[in-house]
């Protein structure tokens, strides 16, 4: 349905039991302690990705997918070795690197395509962001601080937030666009904005961005939801975000995929370092938010798979039988 052509029978079974193993990891995961919940998850956040990419992919099953996670760490031995304090206390800084391998296939499949809640339970806009080169590194502090969900917990880390509601936002091809923020919260990544040619203009204590339909297309901005803390409970919260690098944006679901890594290679390779951070030992500022994060990641992930599928039924052509 969703290319137009009927879903043969082995790729069914494929996309069937990825999504069943990806169902009984989260359920594990749900029940289990912080010692291994990281690693259950993310083999549910994997197994769903794995079903994803293969229902959208137009051609081909399980055998042309590639092979690994499609994340690689940068370091982390080094990082982490020496005094455990010390090394716990900068377990924000470790860093990923995009590769070849599953998340390449998720984000292309998708089209690293973020759908937009503006004030609304329902999708009101999709954005299709360019797809970034193999290679890019994140740290996961690049994450936590992009983050609206860990708010409350990562606020006494008294870092720069770098991401602001979204109070208003409108556009058309002839007027452009306009984003209503609040002034104090866009300052840390401002330039972003006037670097790529927009311009921002104060109102009282908020900022209105605005750039005609050209600028906006060529210089998109990043943008992420909170799912875990919505509004009225029910409605994801849209945030203009500073963006992961040059040109480089991804969807929510890509971030959560990455976040979701991160904590899950943590809690499996490491074990004495994740102990230690769980358990309260000197260096476990970032507990609080990480924590937070695990709890994002197993509420997000699958809303945002639903969500994008089911968004995808809507917006396809029917198909028209008797046509070439």
């Amino acid at each position: 349905m969703l290319h137009k052509n009927d879903l043969n029978a082995r790729r069914a079974k494929e996309i069937i039991s990825s999504a069943k193993q990806a169902r009984e990891f989260f359920k594990s995961a749900s029940g289990a302690s912080h010692a291994v919940r990281p690693l259950l998850a993310f083999y549910g956040v994997a197994s769903l990705s794995r079903a994803l990419a293969l229902l959208f992919r137009k051609n081909g099953g399980e055998e042309g997918l590639a092979k690994g996670h499609g994340l690689e760490t940068v370091g982390w031995s080094d990082r982490l070795s020496g005094d455990l304090g010390q090394a716990i206390a900068g377990i924000g800084e470790l860093r990923v690197r995009t590769s070849g391998g599953l998340f390449s296939d998720l984000v292309t499949e998708t089209k690293n395509r973020i759908a937009l809640h503006v004030n609304s339970e329902v999708v009101d806009w999709r954005l299709d962001y360019d797809v970034p080169a193999l290679g890019h590194e994140f740290a996961l502090l690049d994450i936590l601080d992009r983050l609206p969900d860990v708010r409350r917990q990562f606020a006494h880390l008294e870092r720069d937030m770098r991401y602001v509601d979204l109070n208003e936002i409108t556009y058309t091809t002839e007027a452009g666009v306009s984003l209503k923020v609040d002034a104090e919260g866009l300052k840390h990544f401002r330039s972003e904005f006037t670097d790529a040619g927009y311009s921002i203009a104060e109102q009282g204590k908020m900022a209105v961005i605005t750039a005609d339909a050209a600028c906006f297309s060529k210089h998109t901005p990043q943008f992420l939801h909170t799912y875990v803390h919505k509004m009225f409970e029910t409605i994801p919260h849209l945030h203009l975000v500073s963006q992961f690098g040059p040109g480089k944006q991804y969807s929510q679901i890509a971030v959560t995929y990455v976040l979701a890594y991160f904590l899950g290679m943590l809690a499996r390779y490491y074990p004495t370092h994740w102990t230690a951070l769980m358990t309260g030992e000197k260096g476990d500022a970032l507990w609080p938010s990480i924590n937070a994060a695990q709890h994002y990641v197993e509420i997000a992930f699958p809303e945002l798979v639903l969500e994008f599928i089911e968004d995808a039924l809507k917006t396809i052509e029917p198909k028209v039988h008797g046509s070439e």
